[in-house]
C-alpha cells in the first residue's frame, strides 16, 4: 500500500491510500511508513460513509510522505 493523498486535522493525519486495508486490519494499530511508526490508526467515517482506502493516524511533526510505503505493524 502507498500513500496517494494525505490531509491534516489538528494532530491528525487522514492518508489515502492506493489499495484498501487488508481485512484484518483493526481500528487503533500502528503504522509504518518510511521508517516512522504512526500511533492509533483508525478508519475515519465522511458523512456516515466508510473507506478503507482512507487511514487516520495521530502524528507529532509534518513530514512528506506522499508516495510511501504503508505497513501495519
Amino acid at each position: 500500500m502507498k500513500v496517494i493523498k494525505t490531509r491534516k486535522f489538528g494532530n491528525r493525519l487522514i492518508l489515502e491510500l492506493d489499495t484498501e486495508l487488508p481485512d484484518n486490519f483493526r481500528n487503533n494499530s500502528n503504522l509504518l511508513i518510511d521508517g516512522n511508526i504512526y500511533f492509533n490508526a483508525i478508519i475515519p467515517m465522511f458523512s456516515a460513509t466508510t473507506s478503507r482506502k482512507d487511514v487516520s493516524v495521530k502524528f507529532e511533526k509534518e513530514v512528506d510522505l506522499l508516495n510511501k510505503e504503508v505497513s501495519i505493524i
